[in-house]
């Protein structure tokens, strides 16, 4: 089975003024297409930060990952930003929708900065909002519609590039339980329907249950659980 990520030997640290702080010690991660994995952790274990990596938002200090067969190293910045947008979905805690923008203009971004086509583009974004229950609502602003809608629209967002994987940062977790136990049915019904991985760094043990995999991050190592 293909590798969509594959971190080897990483390693992330970040100086503090004098003094070199390490977060990530030897990370060894590969996430085959279509599985789910889930990394739980202590505040500050530095969770995000390894998904920041393995999105090519970062690079490691040490070791090497690839994306879809690229080391992300290797690359430039203009590079990077299209492997990311052709091979990955982003969905975070908040939403970061931008609120001038209609629900389907805000859906249909990521295909706009490639510059699809616009009928393409508003097919496509129509037909994602309406598989997460907001066809009737496509023409409205944030403002006009529930935290938990806003989640679904930043779940629709993240997978209009047909990502090969999104990763996901507490996607659920400014949600009341009944919305997020929404947005995780959604995210896993999208994962079986479109074999899209999927890595959720999460604080709740009903999320991490429901995945194929699920690691902890301790010391700067993942382990399983």
């Amino acid at each position: 089975m293909n590798n969509i990520i594959d971190c080897q030997h990483v390693k992330k640290s970040f100086q503090d003024g004098k003094s070199k702080q390490q977060v990530l010690h030897n990370i060894n991660l590969r996430v085959e297409a279509g599985k789910t994995i889930a990394i739980m952790g202590a505040s500050g274990s530095g969770k995000s930060t390894l998904l920041h990596l393995m999105g090519g938002l970062d690079k490691p200090s040490e070791g090497k990952i690839f994306i879809a067969g690229d080391s992300i190293a290797e690359l430039s910045e203009k590079k990077r930003c299209a492997l990311r947008n052709k091979n990955l979905g982003f969905i975070y805690q908040f939403h970061h929708l931008l609120p001038e923008f209609s629900l389907l203009e805000n859906v249909a971004m990521p295909l706009l900065i490639r510059k699809t086509t616009i009928a393409e583009v508003h097919d496509k974004a129509q037909h994602l909002l309406e598989r997460v229950g907001l066809k009737n609502k496509t023409h409205r602003r944030l403002g006009e519609i529930s935290g938990g809608e806003r989640q679904r629209v930043a779940v629709a967002r993240a997978l209009i590039t047909n990502p090969l994987c999104v990763l996901a940062d507490e996607p659920t977790g400014n949600l009341d339980q009944e919305n997020a136990d929404k947005v995780l049915t959604l995210m896993l019904e999208l994962n079986k329907d479109l074999n899209t991985s999927l890595i959720i760094v999460t604080h709740d043990h009903l999320i991490a249950k429901q995945m194929d995999t699920l690691l902890y991050l301790k010391k700067g190592e993942l382990v399983s659980s």
